[in-house]
């Protein structure tokens, strides 16, 4: 009998993360527009091995009353965000992987998450200024012209 209560528990448990899973995928757009916010930076680094990095790192906060799913997922992030250089999906690959909760983790109200990643600068690969964005969901950050040669942002 201990059993069968545990079994019955751990379905009811399941059903709602499955709902609560679903719910985050149909996100209205009105909802996406208003309650999520996007902000994202650009910084020039250098390594320890003195390798010249450029690192991407955005932040999503929820602003709403409906949970949104946090970068902490791997499949979460593969699905849900991109980074996009002149309008194109940069296909990242530390966005697709990496090492974190096999479980979702959400986002409630007042809650952010960050997520970067660093490019390599030797050589560069772009000899002009480049649009970086971001995108969560249908949602893209505003946009910032990078120059990868002159290590700079273009205003």
């Amino acid at each position: 009998m201990p059993y069968l209560l545990v079994c019955f528990l751990w379905n009811i448990s399941l059903a709602q993360s499955q709902n609560q899973y679903h719910m985050t995928h149909q996100l209205d757009p009105i909802y996406l527009k208003d309650s999520i916010a996007l902000d994202h930076q650009v910084t020039f680094e250098q390594s320890g091995a003195g390798t010249k990095l450029v690192r991407f790192q955005i932040r999503v906060t929820n602003l709403g009353d409906q949970p949104i799913p946090s970068f902490r997922n791997v499949s979460d992030r593969s699905e849900f965000l991109q980074l996009l250089v002149n309008n194109q999906n940069t296909f990242d690959m530390n966005i697709t992987n990496g090492i974190g909760p096999d479980h979702k983790h959400f986002l409630y109200k007042g809650e952010s998450d960050t997520f970067s990643t660093a490019w390599t600068l030797e050589p560069p690969h772009y000899t002009t200024p480049i649009a970086v964005t971001w995108q969560y969901f249908e949602r893209r950050a505003s946009t910032v012209m990078v120059d990868l040669v002159q290590r700079k942002i273009v205003e």
